[in-house]
């Protein structure tokens, strides 16, 4: 999002929410939890548009590519069999 966002999650004491500063579209960013002495790190968080695709299996690419552009590190796809 290009405006303050809201993160929430659900802990053992139920759930709870905080608000995020802007931040400037690309990354990757890091987040770090804290409750107490505990410490965990979420990496490769990215920030910008969404794109969602649906369609006919014909969306799956089958024939082969000439020349492909390299892959951007940056887009992430969620594959039919549920694998990034």
């Amino acid at each position: 999002t290009r405006g303050p966002g809201t993160l929430q999650v659900r802990v053992n004491a139920g759930p709870w929410q905080t608000a995020m500063p802007q931040l400037a579209p690309g990354g990757p960013y890091a987040i770090d939890f804290r409750l107490g002495s505990v410490t965990v790190r979420r990496t490769g968080i990215l920030v910008g548009d969404i794109y969602l695709l649906a369609g006919q299996s014909n969306m799956v690419g089958r024939a082969p590519l000439v020349d492909p552009a390299p892959a951007d590190p940056r887009i992430r796809v969620l594959t039919p069999e549920d694998t990034w």
